[in-house]
Formats: C-alpha cells, structure tokens, sequence
C-alpha cells in the first residue's frame, strides 16, 4: 500500500511538476517507465532542465499553432524573480518552518516565494506591459547573482538553506548534454559565469547545439523505441563528465571582473536580439533626412495619438539610440 500511495505521488511530481505539458491536463506515457524501478540512479535535475530548454525552444519558435511551454514552470518562476524585477511579485510573509532539527528537512529556495501577492488583471494588456517592460531593461536592473556568495538566506533572518541544493554543487559548471529521453541539450555554464561570481570571457567558447538534435520530437520519432541506446553517445560523455567533476572538486576559476563584465556585455548586445518588440521606426531615420513623410512611421504614431495598445518600449528603445546617435 505505501508503494502504490508513493508511486501515485511520484505520477504527480512527475507529470505536474517536474515534465507537465504546456495544456496541464494530459501526462504522457513516456514518463511511466520512470517509475518501474527505484535504483536507477536517474539524473533528475539534469533531465528536468533539458525538458525545460526544449519546451523553451518550441513555445518560442511556435512551429505548431498550438505550441506551448512546458516542463518545471516553478523552477522558471523563481530564477526569473529572482534576476528580473519584471513580473515580480511582493513577497507577503514567511510561515514558521519546523525541520525538526533534520537539515534534511529544511526548504529549498522557493520557500522565499511560497507567499507571494496574485496578479490579476486582462492577460492581453499585462502581456503587453511585460515586454515592454523587458525591451526598457537595462543591464543594472539585473540581478546577475541572485543568490549571493553564501548558501544561506541572506534577506530571511536565522534562515538556512537545505543541504541537499548545494550537495553537488560541484557539478554546477559542467560542459554536459543535458538528457531526457528524446531531448538532449547542452548545458552552457561559459556564458553565464557572472551567476557564479566568476570571471566572464568574451566571447565564450563557442559549442555546436547539433540542430539536427533539436528537430528529434517524441511524435515524429515514434520509431524509436529506446532512447536510451539512440543516445548512447552522449550518456557516454555525461558518465565521463560527472566521474571527472568529482574527481576535481577543488577547482580554482579567475573571480568576477567589472570590466571583464562590461565588455561581455557590450559584444551581448551588438550580437544578439534582446528586444522583443520590433522597432517604432528604421535606423535609417537617424540619417540625414530627404523629405519628412519618408522619415515618419505613420501607422505608429496614428496608433500612440489614438491611445491603442501600444507598445512604449521600441519608442524609448528609439529616443536612447537617437541620444546615443
């Protein structure tokens, strides 16, 4: 009986929490085989991430009309309130937590945001304040070490942090596919070593995504049968990578550097799309004028003068490249 109230919850964890799809009513097959055996010594937070990029990659390039993103939404939640202030909820209080003088016991990171203040409003009009909010983002409103340099609490006081988050820590910085089933990811930690209070290169090395691995889909693909032996490659070099991070946990890493940062950040910008809206006009209207209607967006300000729902971001977006110009 405790097996099958166990297997039951774990069905739960499974397919609501940790892989839930992007409709949250259905759960696939595909995650039953994860309960047929105890011992398997499965890397779950390892697969939990891949999960999330894929549903990442497919809710954000929408090849289907019905894409949607999926995958551990609560892990998302708290590291993007705990970067953005975007879409940030107040925190409303703290319930005592009893560990019973296990650590074991005590609460992850979410606990920070267990009580928090509920949005409520139209979804349409708060989708539109949220990128316009992210397109305003500047890089100083960005929290690039949320968790500090300490494993604790630091804004909840005589407050610690479950053992069992920081275990492996050492495992953190791994340049690793990241396997679950039919989705391998890269995990890329080079790029974003400000997280671990680390010095940042730039550019960061460069590592192929293999796009064809991308384009694998547990529809499309229902040929295969065994996943595990169709990617038998990569969790060759997972094995490798872990048994080599445990034999070197004491390794050194150059510290964070402002500068160094910087200059990350100014080859980020110049190389990446980190505006969602699309621009209010062409750079083009930077340039010496030859007539003023063919310098003018006039669908764009018959918008902002009617007062339809218009974005302000690509217009403040425009105005600071106009400064800067």
């Amino acid at each position: 009986m405790v097996q099958h109230y166990t297997r039951a919850y774990l069905w739960y964890v499974i397919s609501r929490t940790l892989f839930a799809d992007g409709g949250g009513r259905t759960a696939p097959w595909m995650w039953l085989k994860a309960l047929s055996g105890w011992d398997s010594k499965q890397s779950w937070g390892s697969a939990a991430l891949a999960y999330l990029y894929r549903q990442l990659d497919e809710a954000c390039c929408r090849h289907k009309d019905d894409a949607s993103i999926g995958g551990p939404l609560v892990l998302l939640s708290v590291w993007m309130w705990e970067h953005f202030s975007v879409g940030r909820p107040k925190v409303m209080r703290y319930d005592a937590w009893d560990d019973h003088d296990n650590p074991l016991r005590k609460p992850t990171w979410a606990y920070k945001w267990d009580k928090v203040s509920e949005f409520n409003g139209d979804q349409k009009r708060m989708y539109i304040d949220y990128t316009n909010e992210f397109d305003a983002l500047t890089a100083e409103q960005v929290t690039w070490q949320p968790y500090g340099p300490q494993d604790n609490f630091t804004s909840i006081p005589d407050f610690q942090l479950n053992p069992k988050c920081t275990e492996e820590s050492h495992l953190w910085q791994m340049r690793c596919p990241l396997i679950c089933l039919y989705a391998v990811e890269r995990h890329l930690p080079q790029r974003v070593m400000t997280q671990f209070g680390l010095f940042q290169d730039t550019p960061p090395e460069w590592k192929d995504t293999n796009i064809v691995l991308h384009g694998l889909d547990k529809m499309k693909q229902k040929k295969i049968k065994n996943w595990e032996s169709y990617h038998e490659k990569y969790i060759k070099k997972w094995n490798y990578l872990v048994k080599v991070a445990n034999n070197n946990r004491q390794v050194h890493r150059q510290v964070h550097d402002e500068a160094a940062f910087y200059k990350y950040l100014q080859w980020f910008l110049s190389e990446s799309r980190v505006e969602l809206c699309p621009p209010a006009y062409d750079e083009s209207i930077l340039e010496v004028p030859t007539g003023f209607v063919e310098t003018t967006n006039p669908n764009y300000n018959r918008l902002i003068r009617e007062g339809t729902q218009t974005g302000f971001a690509p217009m403040i977006n425009f105005m600071v490249s106009f400064a800067l110009f």
